[in-house]
């Protein structure tokens, strides 16, 4: 079942800390966003910890400012959701994921062996995410 209603900030805040990234593609402190976005620390931690509910909306303006994201990262439903926003900003600084960068540099150094091995386990994890959301059918029946 899927719902519209908004993660909670606490929540949102803390995908936002162990995701989001600044303009030169850095990860910050709580710290260092509490300067940028002009809050106090004990405010930001507030956020961070459930306290306050319902932040002011300049500063969720600063904070989408401050990591690049949308407004609207804080209507997300769901942690699928926050993590596409975030993962778009990544994708928007550096053109592609810097993990995709990485397996396509292993990619080009595999031998034919290697990626007849690669592609099996590949084919196998496809056939085990085919099985399990199958039984989840099944289950949901």
């Amino acid at each position: 079942m899927t719902t519209n209603t908004p993660l909670p900030i606490r929540q949102l805040m803390t995908l936002l800390l162990e995701y989001g990234v600044t303009a030169d593609g850095k990860s910050a402190t709580i710290y260092e966003v509490a300067e940028a976005i002009e809050v106090t620390h004990q405010s930001l931690m507030h956020l961070i910890h459930g306290k306050t509910h319902h932040p002011r909306l300049h500063t969720l303006q600063r904070l989408s400012a401050f990591y690049g994201v949308p407004l609207d990262y804080f209507d997300c439903p769901t942690h699928d959701c926050c993590r596409a926003y975030l993962m778009q900003r990544h994708l928007d600084l550096h053109g592609q994921h810097t993990h995709l960068q990485h397996i396509h540099q292993l990619a080009g150094q595999l031998t034919p062996w290697g990626c007849r091995q690669v592609l099996t386990l590949m084919t196998w994890a496809e056939a085990g995410k085919t099985a399990l959301r199958a039984q989840q059918q099944r289950k949901g029946d």
